[in-house]
């Protein structure tokens, strides 16, 4: 793993074996190696991220006893499933979690991945009232202001990480966003997207967090064409912003009947493009940082 200076969150059992863990009521099944080492990933965005890759469950979304979740409705540290626990209620399977398992790869037997689901269906950068939105200092009320929930639940994630004797380490972002916003320019967008990735660095104590921005899918660029405008933007994110990423999506990966939503086949080839465009950051200088 390429290396970064990386300060770790102690825990005040570390060293105590997740298997007798008890995560929200379930216990996760023994590994290999106990897991002493989680390493958090903040995932948002719209309904891509939420996860709707499809079709959901099925042998091949089976709880892998290495990835947890800290969820946006029942805040408890337990077993990420398929679909995550994000604001709303999506079917199916998320990029998040086929990078973390892609991630884990990498990564020694002791090390798990904490993922932080944030992400919402149909949110997007806007100022209207009584609306969810990213849109940094937009929001009309608190419980609209996605991007505050989301640090939010990041620091209570992390904090009950710690108090069961874990280390975290705070590692990346992932946002997957953009269908919502296919009315705006190129710099319009991106002038929303790198306020949103200042503001998450900021109240995350890390400004050089690694943040990787997710691809829509080809076919739902080429239905609605005023959404290269916000794809250009999405890749030219690296070339603007320190540290950060960009994840391709495959041309082909959307699901048949839905083209804004990618397939199972899709988003799996998304989440290995995820871990490509993380290490990306990561080489570009990226670090973390305590979160105080």
């Amino acid at each position: 793993m390429p290396g970064s200076a990386v300060k770790r969150f102690r825990g005040l059992l570390v060293g105590l074996d997740v298997s007798v863990l008890a995560f929200g009521g379930v216990v996760p099944a023994h590994t290999q190696d106990p897991v002493t080492e989680l390493h958090v990933f903040l995932a948002a965005g719209q309904s891509n991220m939420a996860g709707w890759g499809l079709p959901g469950g099925g042998d091949r979304d089976a709880v892998d006893p290495r990835i947890f979740q800290y969820g946006a409705k029942v805040r408890s540290l337990r077993p990420a499933t398929v679909p995550l626990d994000m604001h709303d209620t999506p079917p199916g399977l998320s990029p998040a979690t086929t990078l973390a398992r892609e991630y884990l790869k990498t990564q020694a037997g002791n090390v798990g991945v904490l993922i932080i689901p944030a992400a919402h269906s149909g949110t997007a950068f806007t100022s209207a009232a009584n609306t969810l939105t990213w849109s940094v200092g937009s929001a009309s009320a608190p419980e609209f202001d996605l991007s505050t929930l989301a640090v939010t639940q990041t620091h209570d994630g992390i904090a009950a990480a710690s108090a069961s004797g874990l280390d975290v380490e705070l590692k990346g972002i992932l946002w997957l966003q953009g269908e919502s916003n296919s009315s705006m320019s190129t710099s319009e967008y991106s002038t929303r997207l790198d306020e949103l990735i200042a503001f998450f660095r900021s109240r995350l104590a890390a400004p050089m967090l690694p943040f990787v921005v997710g691809g829509m899918t080809p076919e739902g660029i080429a239905d609605t064409p005023p959404r290269a405008n916000v794809d250009r933007s999405h890749r030219e994110t690296p070339a603007r912003v320190p540290s950060s990423g960009f994840a391709p999506p495959m041309t082909g990966g959307a699901n048949v009947d839905d083209r804004i939503h990618f397939s199972r086949a899709g988003v799996e080839f998304l989440g290995k493009t995820y871990l490509a465009g993380y290490w990306a950051a990561v080489a570009a200088g990226a670090s973390t940082s305590i979160i105080r």
